[in-house]
């Protein structure tokens, strides 16, 4: 397994794009599909920031960090950063590991 930024693999926002729809579309239906968020992610030193988790080319896992993750309620991201998203592939068979 490694641990990429996404900004090192941008071609793998199709995948995260469609894995963030099978697990909100039924919340927001009429939102478009959310590429351009996951865009501004594409950076290493500053947030919003996201990283991706693959294997022989395959993703498997995201994580991501913003200064605020609520639209309007960018307030509550003053002091500190927001884990902001996260996903794992529904078919990934990996035992527990503690960090």
């Amino acid at each position: 397994m490694h641990i990429s930024y996404v900004a090192d693999h941008p071609e793998c926002i199709d995948t995260l794009v469609s894995w963030s729809l099978e697990q909100w579309r039924f919340v927001l239906p009429e939102e478009p599909p959310p590429t351009a968020k996951f865009q501004v992610h594409l950076n290493r030193d500053v947030l919003p920031i996201a990283w991706i988790a693959r294997s022989e080319g395959e993703v498997f896992g995201m994580a991501a960090l913003r200064a605020y993750h609520l639209e309007g309620r960018e307030r509550l991201g003053s002091a500190e950063s927001w884990s902001a998203l996260g996903f794992a592939a529904a078919a990934l068979e990996l035992p527990c590991v503690a960090l």
